[in-house]
């Protein structure tokens, strides 16, 4: 028995036109499936990481340089000195006992008030900067602001040491060792003739309760090889036995005839220097006055 026709069905032709599909996904690339893995790996939850914002920082700032505590701006004080006449003959013996052959560890400048003490000092140390050297120093000063507490004192000088000296800088020590470690560290990266100097100048202003020695809190007992000091007080400080006792020791005393001609030349100079800017300007006479008076 034949039956109907069978109905054959005939496999597309290519390009021909087929009927309505599902849309999908466009393809992604090799590159993009990975990276879409990597994303769903780092987060649970399947999510895509936020892209960066251009204009944003970093989530977490990066760490900021240490804070050198006890860092203090002595500007406005060294202007105080800053006409200085004369005293050459006084700089040239600081630089001999500082500086030369038979340099000392410790140099004392004493006289009495109004000799001159803090604009020597402060020239030295002036002149000593200009040359390109590391000086750290700090001016001892009663009443202005903690400058003649001796734990600032330390600090201050601390502070600048780490500055020249930032990788022999210890954050865990000890803040009444911290200078006197850091002295013994700069030392043995010293190389002779290498030295430095410290410059303190005031110590007869330092604050200190009654019957106490506030000296010994900011002053090495034995400067390490490669230190010098370089200070200044009064000569009535009641606890100058202290500076007496370290050794070797130069002492310079403006109050000593020796300097009674250096002494009488700066006043005539800085007489000679201002009559002029008086009105009328001071004669010769009225100030050969002024410079008698003065002695």
């Amino acid at each position: 028995m034949r039956g109907g026709p069978v109905a054959r069905v005939e496999p597309p032709r290519a390009g021909a036109a087929q009927g309505p599909r599902r849309a999908g996904p466009p393809a992604r690339s090799v590159a993009q499936r990975g990276r879409h893995r990597s994303a769903a790996a780092e987060d649970p939850r399947g999510r895509r990481p936020r892209p960066a914002d251009p204009g944003r920082g970093p989530p977490v700032a990066p760490p900021s340089p240490p804070k050198r505590l006890g860092l203090i701006d002595f500007t406005a004080e060294r202007q105080r000195h800053a006409r200085f006449i004369g005293r050459d003959d006084v700089l040239a013996r600081l630089d001999e006992w500082l500086d030369g052959p038979r340099s000392s560890s410790w140099v004392a400048v004493t006289g009495g008030p109004g000799v001159g003490k803090s604009a020597i000092l402060s020239a030295w140390l002036a002149r000593r900067e200009q040359a390109g050297a590391i000086v750290p120093h700090h001016f001892i000063r009663r009443q202005v602001a903690d400058w003649d507490q001796p734990e600032v004192i330390a600090a201050s000088l601390a502070a600048q040491i780490e500055v020249a000296f930032p990788g022999l800088r210890d954050p865990e020590v000890k803040p009444e060792r911290r200078l006197l470690e850091l002295l013994g560290r700069v030392s043995r990266q010293l190389d002779p003739p290498n030295h430095l100097v410290i410059v303190v100048d005031g110590l007869d202003e330092t604050r200190a309760e009654p019957g106490d020695n506030p000296l010994p809190r900011f002053l090495p007992h034995v400067l390490p090889a490669g230190i010098r000091l370089l200070c200044s007080t009064r000569p009535v400080h009641p606890h100058l036995s202290y500076l007496e006792a370290r050794s070797p020791l130069r002492w310079l005393d403006l109050d000593d005839a020796a300097w009674a001609a250096s002494n009488e030349a700066v006043v005539r100079g800085f007489w000679a220097a201002v009559a002029a800017a008086y009105h009328p300007p001071l004669s010769a006479r009225t100030v050969d006055l002024v410079i008698a008076r003065a002695d």
